[in-house]
């Protein structure tokens, strides 16, 4: 199993919108993608700063997806809150407690 760590530095009281954003589109998003488990949407809000931790059984499966249309147009809804573009890093979990 993998999980996409992806960090982004939002403009200032944009963290609620990128929530319900995320809310609305994440669902029919990932629906059809047989290797997506989970996602965490979390924040830290005295930074401004969002990370969305998203489980995958393949890092392959992520990377097809994350270079299709559909994913793209989503980034492109969200581009209007982020003050640098997105850091991601795809990590194998190697342990869980």
């Amino acid at each position: 199993m993998f999980v996409v760590i992806t960090n982004v530095q939002l403009k200032p009281g944009k963290i609620e919108a990128a929530l319900d954003l995320f809310a609305q589109t994440n669902p029919a998003l990932v629906e059809d993608e047989a290797d997506w488990l989970e996602a965490k949407f979390t924040a830290n809000r005295d930074e401004n700063q969002v990370t969305v931790l998203a489980f995958w059984r393949s890092a392959d499966a992520y990377l097809r997806f994350s270079s299709s249309d559909k994913f793209r147009q989503a980034m492109a809804q969200f581009a209007p809150f982020f003050i640098k573009p997105p850091e991601v890093n795809i990590n194998e979990i190697l342990f869980e407690m």
